[in-house]
Order: C-alpha cells, then structure tokens, then sequence
C-alpha cells in the first residue's frame, strides 16, 4: 500500500501524474501571486492616506502573510518537487513584475528600478542605517544576539 501526498486538503489527494503535477503550477502560480499582491499592496500604501486605504494596505498584508503560510505548509509536506516549484514562484513573482510592470493591465504598478542611486537615496539610506545602529533596529531576537536590549 503506498501513500499519497495530501495537497493542503484532505480530499486533495495526488494520487496521480495530473494532479501532482497541477499541485506543482498550483505552487508556482503561488509563489507568483504573492509577489503581485505585495506588490499591489506597496503601491497602493504609497498613494493614499485615509483610513480605509490603510485599512486595505493592512488586509492586503495579512492577505500576503496567510498565502506565505499556505507556501510554508506546501514546503513542510517533504516534497522535493513542491518545495522546488514554491522557491521557483517566489523568484520568478518579481522576474515577471519586473518586465510587465507599468505595462497594459499592469500600468498601475510601478516597475522596481534598482538602478536609481541618486545622492539623495543614498543621504536618506544612510541616515537610517545610522538611526537604526543607535536605536537597536531589528528583531528582538536580533538586537539581543547583538548585546542590545530586547
């Protein structure tokens, strides 16, 4: 008798090649879909300011954070295949932003353009780095590891 891998779903069982292999898109179109909903959410926080666009930017964070955690129980099924196809979602969600962004339905969000080094982003950069080597930034568990207060 051999066991079946359970897809995030007790009746989704792959049982076959198919469905195995609709559960690996199903992982990759995934991993794709968070990068665009962050992506959507990191637009949407930059242009408005009131308390319902907030209250959205804040449910699309929660919206990205639950579909992380439906990745993290993909990885956690052992499955070499699914854990591959969700890392390949998650790298190729920028990828794919990257080269529609600003373009035909995607016009709303803004293509990343890493390249854009002025002097006033490298001024704005490093007076945080400096804010947060004084103030402690991080994690708990990072400025503890570091001999900082928690």
């Amino acid at each position: 008798d051999i066991s079946c891998l359970t897809f995030l779903f007790t009746s989704w069982v792959l049982d076959t090649r198919g469905k195995f292999a609709g559960a690996c898109i199903g992982a990759v179109l995934l991993g794709v879909f968070i990068e665009f909903l962050n992506a959507i959410r990191r637009q949407f926080a930059k242009k408005k300011k009131t308390p319902f666009a907030l209250a959205v930017t804040y449910s699309m964070g929660a919206c990205t954070l639950l579909l992380a955690y439906i990745i993290m129980l993909l990885v956690m099924t052992y499955s070499l295949e699914l854990f591959l196809c969700s890392i390949a979602g998650l790298a190729l969600g920028p990828v794919i932003l990257h080269l529609v962004g600003g373009k035909g339905p995607f016009r709303f969000i803004e293509a990343r353009n890493d390249d854009t080094d002025t002097q006033e982003t490298r001024t704005v950069g490093k007076a945080k780095e400096v804010e947060e080597a004084h103030t402690g930034g991080g994690a708990p568990c990072c400025r503890a590891a570091q001999g900082m207060a928690a």
